[in-house]
């Protein structure tokens, strides 16, 4: 049935609250619950993110701080906007620093091999690069 006016429309929603009154409060229960959930894990995600790599927040905060929010290897803002790496030893799981994506995915391509960086270096050096 098609309401006429605003008054129309108000008289239905009330009549409608007033019949599922209790089913809406335990749908936001719920839904509220849901949200909380969700929120506490992101926190503890948060936290993990740090502790798997041997450094808290803080510390974190301090090496972005140092570096400027750039990257320690380009010196370029994360182009997609994301948060930078925490690139670590994988043989120690030592904290090294922050990377932006690319950087840290070209470290892990050349296996952290650092004869091979060099290789790599003397490469573009002779034959002509981008940079």
């Amino acid at each position: 049935m098609p309401y006429k006016n605003k008054e129309d429309i108000y008289a239905a929603n009330r009549r409608y609250y007033q019949r599922n009154s209790e089913e809406l409060k335990r749908k936001r229960r719920e839904k509220y619950q849901k949200i909380k959930k969700q929120g506490q894990d992101l926190l503890h995600n948060q936290h993990k993110k740090y502790e798997r790599r041997g450094i808290t927040k803080e510390q974190y905060d301090i090496v972005f701080k140092a570096q400027k929010g750039l990257c320690a290897i380009c010196q370029e803002l994360p182009k997609d906007k994301q948060s930078l790496a925490m690139d670590h030893n994988h043989q120690t799981n030592e904290f090294r620093g922050l990377l932006c994506k690319e950087c840290n995915r070209a470290l892990g391509l050349f296996g952290d091999n650092i004869d091979v960086l060099t290789n790599a270096v003397i490469y573009l050096k002779e034959r002509g690069s981008y940079g």
